[in-house]
């Protein structure tokens, strides 16, 4: 029988040790440095508790996905263990394959994380490509301004419904002046102005002239300035009705006397006389 040889070279696995913690930031002799962290489950599942939800699409989660990672610097391992609790199995098969390899955040700048970075930039694209973004366009029309909702807030909670719901990626250039992307082109056809409250729509038409051919930034300018008017209206209105209350109370006051004093002047003899 052949006995095993003693060794003292060190398991070749231990040479690429796989990191199971999160790395954290601390100050170093020469400026930041990445320390892993044990993570627990409970650490892990709260943190994950700021991804959406992929039933909508994959978009806005692998958005999310990156600046989750931004924050957390989870190891590759670490997110894989994290999404394969978070997703569904059948979700978490989709996307298994582009979850391999061996990652880590080794510089505290993002754009210097290198080969991690373009790993996590990566498994951001293939959630995208595995769950498309579901379009559904009656819940984009039932978005409409609530009665206490200004009009900037319902502009974006609206551009979030739309861009859960319309299946087209929202645009970094969007904001850009005489610019009309396709994405701000498909909301206006969709004629979003009439989302807004009756009064502010209203008023948008007759001071934006030409407000269809008018991109949404612009749109929304004169949507903002109706409804600052408008509120300066109302409060107007309701600092006049004390006094227009006190003007109608007196003058009501006043009419009563006058019927007394009037009925006063009257001759009693005069009643007697007719009777």
């Amino acid at each position: 029988m052949v006995m095993p040889q003693p060794t003292n070279s060190f398991h070749p696995s231990l040479l690429h040790p796989n990191y199971n913690m999160p790395m954290v930031e601390y100050p170093g002799p020469t400026g930041p440095i990445r320390v892993q962290r044990g993570w627990t489950d409970p650490d892990m599942m709260e943190a994950g508790k700021q991804l959406p939800s992929l039933e909508s699409g994959g978009y806005r989660f692998g958005e999310e996905l990156v600046s989750f990672c931004k924050n957390w610097s989870p190891t590759s391992h670490k997110l894989r263990r994290l999404l394969k609790n978070r997703l569904t199995s059948d979700q978490f098969q989709r996307i298994a394959t582009d979850l391999d390899g061996d990652y880590h955040q080794e510089q505290s700048e993002w754009r210097a994380a290198g080969a991690y970075e373009r790993w996590v930039v990566g498994v951001s694209k293939a959630i995208e490509r595995a769950f498309p973004q579901k379009v559904c366009m009656t819940t984009i029309q039932q978005c409409t301004q609530k009665k206490e909702e200004s009009t900037e807030d319902y502009y974006h909670r609206l551009i979030g419904v739309f861009e859960q719901y319309c299946g087209i990626p929202k645009p970094e250039n969007m904001d850009r002046e005489n610019y009309e992307t396709a994405y701000e082109s498909h909301l206006k056809n969709m004629d979003h102005l009439s989302g807004f409250r009756p009064s502010v729509y209203h008023s948008v038409q007759s001071s934006c002239i030409g407000w269809k051919d008018q991109c949404l930034k612009e749109i929304c300018r004169h949507a903002k300035h109706a409804e600052e008017r408008q509120t300066e209206e109302r409060d107007k209105e309701l600092e006049k009705r004390p006094i227009l209350w006190w003007e109608k109370r007196n003058a009501e006051t006043e009419s009563a006397l006058t019927d007394t004093d009037s009925d006063s002047d009257l001759d009693p003899l005069d009643d007697e006389t007719n009777l």
